[in-house]
């Protein structure tokens, strides 16, 4: 590893130069997410919006048109299906939508493609909304977000420093090295800083900023809330069991994630939560 000891420093900025420029979200989305953070927001100015993004559009008539809502006619109105989605459904979909756009190139990695970092991407965003729903967490609102942008760092080291990648996957997965320990000692910085810093530089609130940052730490919440870092991390781990990881092997892939989900103290059957995430999934599958 003589060549990272060398390299680090250069390496290191070389991560944050590309993190400071990451292609920033669409002007459709960034007008979207301005609107639908007011809480008087009229229902016509959304759909104004949401109607300029045809492939935006037609998702959301695809989500509400899905066996997930059993609707029993057909909506063709945007107005009408943001009416049955909600603005914070809307939102999300937005989001990932964003996601799949920012980078479709596949880094020169063996085992990675776009398609699987996006897809365990949205699985994470999708199994962090649920818990929080079902476990009392500090700032929910910012769970989807929290979990769809937590391994955007990876991507930047996956698509600047295949070698480096390469030799991270080696540690992490072959011989057990922590992640974050060995990210500091190869790149001399971690991916859920550079995410930190992504969505720094996309102006995202800071529970947001410090939940990506903060996925891999072990925290406690203040009053006995969950940390929003640790539901993105407890995401993010079922996930990973449930064989939705971004490489194609992963240590956790076969374990039980109802089990995770009982630890962090859920109280409600797992299996149920699990239930809703494979219908919520499947559905936001169809947007890739």
């Amino acid at each position: 590893m003589a060549f990272a000891a060398q390299s680090t420093p250069a390496v290191r900025d070389r991560l944050l130069k590309a993190a400071g420029t990451a292609p920033p979200l669409s002007r459709i989305l960034d007008r979207l997410l301005s609107s639908l953070s007011r809480e008087d927001v009229p229902l016509a100015e959304v759909s104004e919006l949401v109607e300029k993004d045809t492939a935006l559009a037609g998702n959301l008539l695809r989500t509400v048109n899905s066996s997930l809502y059993g609707m029993s006619g057909t909506v063709n109105s945007v107005r009408h299906a943001l009416a049955i989605l909600g603005l914070e459904r809307v939102r999300n979909i937005a989001l990932t939508m964003n996601l799949v756009r920012l980078w479709r190139k596949d880094p020169g990695v063996p085992g990675w493609t776009s398609a699987r970092f996006n897809l365990h991407s949205t699985a994470t965003a999708i199994m962090a909304d649920l818990i929080v729903q079902n476990l009392p967490t500090e700032y929910p609102e910012g769970a989807f977000t929290a979990g769809l942008f937590h391994d955007f760092g990876k991507l930047l080291v996956a698509s600047l420093l295949p070698l480096e990648f390469g030799a991270l996957r080696a540690l992490v997965v072959v011989e057990g090295a922590d992640q974050e320990l060995s990210e500091m000692e190869l790149l001399g910085i971690t991916h859920s800083e550079l995410s930190a810093a992504v969505l720094e530089g996309w102006k995202l609130p800071a529970p947001i900023i410090q939940a990506v940052r903060r996925h891999h730490w072990e925290e406690e919440g203040a009053a006995g809330l969950l940390p929003l870092s640790a539901a993105v991390s407890l995401a993010d781990c079922c996930v990973n069991r449930m064989g939705i990881s971004v490489l194609a092997s992963h240590p956790e892939t076969g374990r039980d994630p109802a089990q995770a989900l009982t630890a962090a103290g859920l109280r409600s059957d797992p299996r149920a939560l699990l239930d809703e995430f494979s219908a919520e999934f499947e559905i936001a599958k169809r947007y890739f």
